[in-house]
């Protein structure tokens, strides 16, 4: 970290070293966006992804804070003024959306840096989303990243297939049309 950094650490992540990372994508898959521990969506504490109002998909409570595209697709969402969230639709045409913490909206994208911009093309593994975990923690909120399948009803199944602990870029959900 720089001299510049160490009296900055809240305006914004560490960028230095942020690499892109080997994923499982195909067109039925979502990858762990992040590493670290898995929440099933109903154990998430905030009503409206754990009600599945957003979509099915799980929560993962971070180790690190990068957030890698979770699909090869197109990004379609930024949340220009907080950073929080960003949005995909894959090849298979899921629409996947990556929130980071809960309530951390109102951090006004401090913390919070986009590495890509709405309409770029990404492959799973790519580099999309930096926070600081300790930016979070410092505004009081919890730094859940919650992962969710916003169209799941045009598929048959969106099922989790990791439990416990998964590393960024391993199959996290499996979608059946």
């Amino acid at each position: 970290m720089s001299l510049f950094g160490l009296f900055n650490k809240n305006e914004g992540p560490d960028l230095d070293g942020i690499e892109p990372i080997d994923a499982m994508a195909n067109p039925t898959t979502i990858a762990a966006p992040v590493t670290g521990a898995v929440i099933e969506r109903m154990d998430v504490e905030r009503d409206i992804f754990s009600e599945g109002l957003l979509g099915r998909g799980c929560g993962i409570k971070p180790q690190n804070e990068v957030v890698y595209a979770p699909v090869n697709g197109t990004v379609t969402v930024e949340y220009a003024g907080s950073q929080h969230a960003i949005g995909f639709v894959s090849e298979g045409g899921a629409q996947v959306i990556v929130h980071v913490g809960i309530d951390t909206v109102a951090m006004e994208g401090k913390g919070f840096t986009y590495l890509v911009e709405q309409g770029d093309g990404v492959k799973a593994g790519q580099p999309v989303l930096a926070f600081s975990r300790e930016a979070i923690a410092e505004a009081g909120y919890d730094d859940i990243v919650t992962v969710a399948v916003v169209n799941a009803d045009d598929f048959e199944r969106v099922e989790l297939v990791q439990h416990g602990h998964v590393d960024a870029g391993q199959i996290l959900l499996e979608l059946t049309d």
